[in-house]
Parts: C-alpha cells; structure tokens; sequence
C-alpha cells in the first residue's frame, strides 16, 4: 500500500515544542511492505492541504495530527475536516482530542474503573486538561498548601491565555472565566476554569502501558516504568515536567512480567479500563496509558494517550519498546493490524464479498468434504504425521476446523502421542465460517464447543489454549488479516501454534471452467508468514512441505507447508 502520513507542522509558529519535538512518527523503517509519505500540515491551511493529499490517490491515510483547539499546530479542525472525506484512514480523531483530561477522569469514575487521583487532599497536582507533552507542567505544579494551590493556579491561567484567546476567535469552547477561591471537590462550582485538572498528586512509581486494539478486542502489552533522570529534588523525580519530558537521561524500562508478579496484571487491567472509559474504540489502534502505583500496590490512572505506536527511531526516548521486544510481529505487523482493524471495523463491500464466497462455497461442499479429502489429498497423512511426532495434550483451538477431521483424528490417534505418551484432552474448540460445515463438526460430537464465524471476527475475543491449530485456510486473509491472526494466535497459544499452508495457483479458483458457487479469492501467503518472524520467546521446531493433491480446479500440483511453533520455557530464553 502506498501510505500518507499527516503530521502537524511547526512552521512559522512559536508554540513552545517547535525545535524541541523534532522526529515525525515513521512507520518506513520497519517494514518494506508499504510505501510511505509524509504530508506537513499547517493549522491555517489545513484544509487545502489536506484536499491536496486526497487527490494523490494514497491507498490508505494516518492522521499523527495532535493539535488541541489552544494549539498553534493543525489537530482537532484538521482531523474533522479529515474524517468528513470519508477516505481510509485511522490515527488520531477529533472526537478523541476534543476530549478532555477532566472528562476521562469523570467516565471512569462513572464507571468504577480505572482507579483515578482524588481531588480533595493536598498535596494537589495543578496541570491542564488538554495539553499535551507536560506542557506547562514544572516543579511548581505539586501544591502543598492553599498558597500554593493558588500560585499555581494563577500561572498556568496566565500561560493558558494566549490559546484561549485563540479559542475565543473562532467561538469554540467553554471560556469560563477562572475564580481563585477555595478548591473544592466540584470543579465546575468551584472556580476552576474547565481547562485546568486539580487532583490529588499520587506519590510512587510510574508506569506506562500499551493498549493494542486487535479488531474489537483490546490488548495490553508488556508495562514500561518510567526512569527519570538522576538527581534532582524529591518532587521533581517523582513527575514529568515539561523539562524532563524532553530531557536526554530519561528512560522507559520493560519489565519482566514474572517479577512483576501480581502487578503486572492489576496495571494491564487498569489500562484496559481506561482504554474503556475513555473510549479508545473510535482511532482504530488503542493507547498508552500513564498511571503511578502509590503505596497500597492499586494503579491510579493518570492519562491516556491515543496513538499507542509512535513509530520512533530506535534509540528515542519513547520508542515503542513493547511492541518491538514484545508483541509478536513486532512494529510490521501492528501497522498491518491497525489497516486490517479498519477494514473489519468499516466492512468494505471486497471484505464481505471475500468472507461470505469461503462461507458460501463450503456450505456446498459440506456433504462430500470428509469423503474428498479422505480420497483425493494428503490432508489427512499431514494431520497424523503432526499427532505422530508432537503433543497436543490440554486445550485445543482448532480455526478453519471445517467438518472435524483434526478433531476426529485426535479422538482416534492417540492424544498427544508423541513418543508413545498419551494424556487426554482437557478441551477441543473449533472455529468455521460456513454454517454447513459447523452443523456437521457440531453433529460429530467431537468438538466441546464449535463458533461459526470469521477466524478475524472471533478470535481476537478467545482466551487462551494450549495448542492452537490453523490448517490450509489463511490463503484466505489478506495480509494485513493474517497479522491479526498470527499476532493474537501467538498471544494466545500456552504451549504451540501448528499452521500449514497451501500453495495456491493463481488460476485455482479463477478459470473460466469453475463453477461459480466455488469461485474463491486465495492468496498464497507462506512469504508473508516467514516474512512474519518468530516472536520472542518461541521457536520453529518444524518446517516441512510436501506435495498434498492435484487441483481438481485446474489442474495444478497444490503443495502445503507445515509449520510448528513451541513455546520456549524461561529457562531456555536467553
């Protein structure tokens, strides 16, 4: 795909992060899967520009514009104006942005999650609502007393003026006049403008997660802490100011889950919750969550970001640690998660053509398949070569299960029967997309439960499994579906992943001599799945490839490649 990228641009203007936010988000040195190019836009032409970059005719569109509506930089107009194309297009919208810091906080505790900062015990945090990049956020913005509250209070209105004054030109937004009284609970009562956030300071470490939205599922990574920078006074190690957000010494660690114990979770389930309350669903990607643990060992949620990948070079600051030493596929396959988020979300009618013509053509073959395959292909001697040499004792996932065969050769070979050991089988899953095969996999009795629908549509909502299973049917994703598939099976799979793949001719389906109700789209995809990699903490244990039948269809050798991961103990990764 041949990708635009619109990113908001500092030229002639004197906002406080011009010469000091110097790296545009790139996705180009990750991966050579697609093409992509940089539109600069400028908050007073936005539109112009903006229409410019449609007419190149770009295959999809990413909006990193970030400005809030006080901002001296293209963002929350410039989104809008975006969105009402109607073009392709995810990355940061206007509803997101329009969203304030004070609203997030008021849904969550709506909703009773995620934990957030109290707001009537000193010491309080003075910081604005909207803003981005702790920006007018120093030493002084954690308030002791009363005096101090309202020193800080008078500062930051004063460095917020300028961009209400902006708002104030194009009559946007509340510009409740601010009043220095005493702070109470009700903000909105107690003379605190609604662009200013006064809460409880949350004392402890600080951690950042990553949420990524995997089709209607999201998903939290791996936790970063926070490591500020050495020296420096007690509070000032404590927050980021707008000096230390930009300050060379400072730092994001991954942590080691395992030592992380029970906080690992209680942090990712914060961040899902807010992913939630802050309802991260409408930008297609997720977010990064900030929060701070104080002493009773409970996430406090202090912030969401919405772009969850910010495609930093290597070495930056805020690289996207997670993604590139955690999450299977690394920073390729979340940008061909994020297109394939968008066009499950928005169902193109080539999406649904391609899903309902597998489930169709299969529905028609139903009856006669087990009969077929039992005749006619080497399916059934891969499926006992596979029970023969490895073990699928525990939970089984099995996608694309069609009929049952898998299942069927699991009740009648040994289960697990590697080396002659047999354990029995704790859970058998299947996942089809046609409703004639289902009835008959369901019908068999083989099978604990069996779902009908898409493999992209069910599994990202699936927990986990032992060993999961995916047999010739993934030459029916295209390849941003099919990192969605191998990323969440990876995510998902305790022990293994067993796929095989076939080889399809390009004529398979296509020639003038098939019958309409099998036409088919099918995409050799064995390239883009060792184009995949192998995730940190697995392994390939077997690659083989072996002539499987002769098309019926054309005519053609279909050869099949098998592929078996096995997850790797913590004593085996180095």
């Amino acid at each position: 795909m041949r990708i635009c990228l619109f990113q908001s641009s500092y030229e002639d203007s004197d906002h406080p992060l011009a010469g000091i936010d110097t790296e545009l988000s790139d996705p180009s040195p990750y991966t050579t899967q697609h093409t992509f190019e940089h539109r600069l836009i400028h908050k007073d032409n936005a539109n112009k520009e903006i229409d410019a970059a449609a007419a190149e005719g770009f295959d999809f569109y990413i909006s990193f514009m970030w400005g809030s509506h006080d901002d001296l930089v293209a963002g929350i107009d410039a989104c809008r104006y975006l969105e009402s194309l109607d073009l392709p297009m995810l990355g940061l919208r206007s509803q997101i942005l329009n969203r304030s810091k004070q609203e997030f906080y008021d849904e969550a505790r709506r909703l009773g999650a995620p934990r957030v900062p109290g707001t009537k015990r000193f010491p309080l945090f003075v910081k604005p609502a909207k803003l981005y990049a702790s920006m007018f956020i120093n030493e002084k913005s954690i308030c002791h007393n009363q005096q101090e509250l309202e020193e800080a209070l008078s500062a930051l209105n004063k460095n917020l003026l300028p961009g209400r004054e902006r708002r104030a030109t194009t009559a946007i937004g509340d510009l409740k006049r601010p009043r220095m009284g005493k702070f109470v609970d009700e903000q909105s009562d107690g003379g605190v403008a609604d662009d200013i956030v006064v809460q409880e300071f949350i004392d402890g470490e600080e951690y950042m997660v990553t949420v990524i939205q995997m089709h209607n599922i999201p998903v939290p990574l791996t936790p970063c802490k926070v490591r500020f920078p050495p020296g420096g006074t007690r509070t000032t190690k404590n927050f980021l100011t707008q000096e230390l957000k930009f300050h060379p010494d400072l730092g994001m660690e991954l942590v080691d889950e395992q030592s992380l114990g029970s906080l690992c979770t209680r942090l990712q389930d914060t961040a899902v919750a807010a992913f939630l309350a802050n309802s991260m669903w409408e930008n297609g990607m997720g977010c990064d969550v900030d929060m701070r643990v104080p002493h009773d060992g409970q996430p406090v949620a202090l912030e969401v970001n919405p772009m969850p990948a910010a495609f930093l070079p290597p070495g930056h600051v805020f690289e996207d640690l997670p993604i590139k030493h955690t999450f299977p596929g690394g920073h390729r396959a979340i940008i061909n998660i994020f297109i394939a988020n968008y066009a499950l979300r928005h169902k193109p009618s080539n999406v649904s053509r391609r899903i309902s013509q597998v489930s169709d053509a299969y529905d028609g073959l139903a009856e006669t398949y087990d009969a077929f395959v039992e005749q006619h292909t080497g399916f059934p001697a891969i499926m006992a070569d596979l029970l023969d040499s490895y073990r699928f004792a525990g939970s089984v996932l099995d996608l694309g299960c069609g009929t049952g065969l898998f299942g069927h050769k699991l009740h009648v070979e040994p289960m697990g029967s590697c080396n002659g050991t047999t354990t029995p089988k704790d859970q058998l899953v299947g996942v089809d997309v046609s409703r004639g095969m289902v009835e008959r996999c369901r019908a068999s009795g083989r099978y604990d439960d069996v779902l009908l629908g898409s493999i992209q549509d069910i599994l990202p909502g699936l927990s986990t499994y032992d060993h999961i299973v995916c047999l010739s049917i993934l030459h029916f994703l295209t390849a941003p579906e099919l990192s969605l598939v191998l990323a969440r099976c990876f995510q998902l799979a305790r022990l293994s992943l067993t796929v095989s793949m076939d080889e399809i001719p390009s004529n398979h389906t296509q020639g003038p001599d098939v019958p309409a109700g099998l036409f088919m789209e099918s995409l050799s995809q064995i390239d883009e799945v060792m184009a995949f990699g192998i995730p940190p903490g697995w392994q390939l244990v077997c690659q083989k490839r072996r002539l499987t039948c002769v098309s019926p269809l054309c005519g053609d050798q279909i050869h099949t490649t098998v592929l078996r991961y096995e997850k790797l103990k913590r004593s085996e990764i180095a």
